[in-house]
């Protein structure tokens, strides 16, 4: 699974979830790239990354932002 993330995420949410992801799905292979917000929104409309975390909102075709 691709993972894209912004810095700031990136070395605070995403160790953790990580760590209880894999502890439920430990054969999941993992990989972050990390990128500003609005290339991680391009790479995930793209579908270039399965999920994407961003530090801001942007409209985006394709990006749902919950």
């Amino acid at each position: 699974m691709l993972v894209a993330a912004a810095a700031s995420i990136s070395v605070s949410v995403i160790p953790v979830a990580i760590r209880l992801f894999s502890e439920r799905y430990p054969a999941v292979r993992i990989i972050v790239d990390t990128s500003e917000s609005s290339v991680i929104a391009h790479w995930t409309a793209t579908r270039h990354c399965d999920l994407g975390f961003v530090s801001y909102v942007t409209d985006k075709p394709g990006v749902v932002a919950s």
